[in-house]
């Protein structure tokens, strides 16, 4: 484990590595309110080959404002990004719910035999029933004390299951016409659309948990879209594989099919102009793509 270094100690670590300090009392400040581990996923870009046995001196004439920069940049990105993905969510739990009372009845979750295997319906059901269970939430209270040994409705259940834990549901259920229903009113394949939520669910959750999105290779990648004439494959014809360029494309889409009447990138298109320089490490070709999120 490494030593405690105080905020002198690792400032004075960035200046010996060539990092261009104007003012080291902003730079103390920032390192004491953001987090010297939390800071190094911006700074390792700028080094010049970061990592054990590499070397973690800046390039040169790298400024610790051109660092902060990028900062800056994600910490308004994952706010604009969380005002469109938490409604994206709200709907695909309607919905879902929805079309699994529809579809196999109130309780149609729990029941095995509308999962594709035995081992399937315990790998969901478990975690189901563990947010359920811990949920504080006075309708889960009320229903069990009305409905004694009764499953909760899905309508209500799945106010309190996590975004993940929906999404396994919605993939290892038996019944392929749910998964229809969900994609049908989204404009997407149902090959699609569980591996996009999946991706989707991913990406809030680094947003919610204030995590590094710029320059992020996502562990929960995008499914490949093969459809050529589908709008988003055009989308993604203009950003790189695997990168939040391509995670802005699905947002504002499936934003625009849940609110056509509403901009779905107004405060998005907003946050990114002021760092258009920037367009190419979030995953655009080219900053003009920037200004397409808009055209969902």
């Amino acid at each position: 484990m490494k030593p405690h270094l105080s905020i002198s100690g690792q400032v004075q670590k960035l200046i010996d590595r060539n990092l261009v300090v104007d003012e080291p009392e902003l730079l103390e400040k920032t390192l004491l309110d953001t987090n010297y581990y939390r800071l190094s996923g911006y700074l390792r870009p700028f080094q010049i080959s970061p990592g054990k046995g590499g070397d973690d001196n800046f390039k040169p004439g790298t400024t610790f404002e051109e660092v902060f920069r990028t900062y800056e940049l994600d910490t308004q990105l994952r706010a604009a990004l969380w005002n469109l993905i938490a409604p994206i969510e709200v709907v695909v739990r309607a919905r879902f719910a929805y079309y699994v009372s529809c579809r196999l009845g109130p309780d149609g979750y729990a029941a095995e035999k509308n999962y594709k295997s035995a081992d399937v319906f315990s790998q969901v059901i478990g975690p189901i029933d563990d947010d359920i269970n811990q949920s504080k939430e006075v309708f889960i209270k009320h229903h069990n004390e009305s409905y004694q040994g009764e499953e909760i409705p899905v309508w209500a259940a799945f106010e309190v299951v996590s975004f993940g834990n929906l999404i396994r549901a919605l993939n290892g259920l038996k019944s392929a016409d749910i998964r229809r229903d969900l994609a049908a009113g989204l404009n997407l394949h149902p090959d699609f659309l569980t591996g996009a939520l999946k991706h989707l669910s991913y990406v809030r959750n680094i947003c919610a948990h204030h995590a590094r999105l710029w320059n992020r290779t996502p562990t929960v990648k995008m499914p490949h879209l093969t459809a050529v004439n589908h709008p988003l494959y055009k989308r993604f014809q203009k950003t790189n594989l695997a990168s939040t360029a391509q995670t802005l494309m699905l947002v504002t889409y499936l934003h625009k099919r849940i609110y056509p009447n509403l901009s779905s990138s107004g405060e998005l298109i907003e946050t990114l102009t002021p760092y258009e320089d920037l367009s190419f490490s979030m995953g655009f070709v080219s900053a003009e793509v920037i200004k397409e999120l808009e055209c969902a």
